[in-house]
């Protein structure tokens, strides 16, 4: 495979769309950058210099690339999830470049037949001048090529990005100065905590507390923080005043970020907590506005610009009403909003550093390999004798038999011509036309 969308995409994925329904072909585009190993070598198969910047079409540089840029696809109503293609650059794509990069994306999966109806993404500096070149905003989070195509940040990323910016600065609750949401109420929630011999918080560590740069950057982390049982923990500890009544204002904030957090990370159509069922927010979308209104009061004394997850929040509320109202129209009883995320495209960058041993940054070359060792695996069907239940992709509906005329350069034979093969037939008696090597 080679950088772009390759033969070998496009012709598996049209193979796959004939075992999906129509409602199956509603699917998100995400993509992220990755860091690389700056490694030039020499392809003999391409008589090419590898590991320059390479997005694509010929658009190839002179530097060498240090960064991948991914792009992945992942069922709305399905658990499919396809590596669909990659490109190489020097530091971060520019916002001008990933534009093109993002609409030949979406017009390939629509040509294809797919109907990409939300795209996501991080909180780079890249990805917010993306947004502003396509006029994004609270107001208008979509664009139309040439039905409506939202646009949204990762929440996971947002909330990790709150719980970050609570750590350096105050969040004045609701324009009220008397309600101010501070850390400092959590780290001393936490010490009076591990001195209870049944804690209120169990979770909570000092790899909560007090943060490295490494474990900054952990969702998970963060999640545990803004969570229910550390808002209930402070309530309680207000109310035997082991912390002052100034701290409710925190232990709210924290409640409301838990909340949020779940309406955005809903996995199942019923949940014994509300906020977690895709049922209860099909039919309260309303709730939605009411956090954004809530986000929206949010004010971060003594700085010129609000955080940038305040403002990434404040679009995902009004993107995610607009399309879970789309889908309701259509038919969807629900939707799994944690679908709705770049969970898919995290794990696949670990699965790019794990193969073939712990490579924290890949060359071009073995990310090329990768990605197309990960490509495949995403279309293989699970083996029924399998003692455990596949995690990474979950739902598989080709199988070897189609998959080994591509891994020999060869097209996807028809269900007849598999079934002669199977018989003990030979590829010439079943007439299977030659085809050149794919990218």
């Amino acid at each position: 495979m080679r950088p772009g969308i390759s033969s070998c995409t496009t012709d598996l994925l049209t193979e796959y769309k004939k075992t999906l329904d129509y409602a199956d072909l509603d699917c998100v585009l995400m993509w992220d950058e990755m860091s690389i190993k700056e490694f030039l070598q020499y392809d003999k198969h391409q008589d090419a210099l590898e590991g320059i910047e390479d997005f694509g079409k010929g658009r190839v540089g002179k530097r060498a690339a240090t960064e991948v840029l991914v792009f992945m696809i992942s069922g709305i109503r399905t658990t499919y999830k396809i590596p669909l293609s990659f490109y190489f650059s020097t530091s971060n794509t520019t916002s001008e470049m990933l534009e093109t990069l993002v609409k030949e994306n979406i017009f390939e999966m629509n040509r294809l037949g797919y109907r990409v109806r939300i795209c996501v993404c991080d909180m780079s500096f890249t990805n917010q001048g993306l947004y502003r070149k396509l006029g994004i905003d609270n107001t208008k989070p979509f664009i139309k090529l040439p039905y409506k195509i939202y646009m949204v940040h990762d929440t996971p990323h947002l909330i990790k990005l709150v719980r970050n910016n609570l750590m350096t600065k105050p969040f004045v609750l609701n324009g009220d100065r008397k309600q101010v949401a501070h850390w400092k109420y959590i780290k001393e929630f936490y010490k009076q905590d591990i001195q209870c011999s049944s804690r209120m918080a169990p979770k909570l560590s000092k790899l909560h507390i007090f943060l490295k740069d490494y474990s900054k950057m952990k969702v998970k982390l963060a999640s545990q923080v803004m969570s229910h049982s550390v808002a209930a923990g402070m309530n309680c500890m207000i109310m035997i005043k082991k912390l002052p009544v100034a701290a409710r204002a925190t232990s709210e904030f924290v409640k409301k970020i838990d909340e949020l957090f779940d309406l955005l990370n809903i996995s199942h159509l019923c949940d014994k907590k509300s906020f977690k069922s895709g049922g209860f927010l099909m039919d309260n979308l309303e709730i939605l506005d009411e956090f954004k209104t809530y986000i929206e009061k949010i004010v971060v004394p003594n700085t010129r610009h609000r955080p940038d997850c305040l403002h990434g929040l404040a679009l995902n509320l009004p993107a995610m009403k607009q399309l879970l109202l789309d889908l309701k129209k259509e038919g969807y009883k629900y939707v799994a909003t944690r679908k709705l995320q770049q969970d898919a495209l995290e794990n696949l960058f670990s699965f790019f550093r794990q193969k073939g041993g712990f490579c924290r940054n890949p060359t071009t070359r073995q990310l090329r390999y990768t990605f197309k060792f990960a490509f495949v695996k995403s279309f293989v069907k699970k083996s029924e004798n399998s003692n455990c239940e596949d995690h990474f992709y979950e739902n598989r509906r080709l199988s070897l038999n189609g998959l080994k005329f591509m891994l020999s350069y060869k097209p996807l034979p028809k269900e007849s011509e598999i079934a002669m093969l199977e018989a003990g037939g030979t590829e010439e008696e079943c007439k299977l036309p030659s085809h050149p090597p794919y990218n």
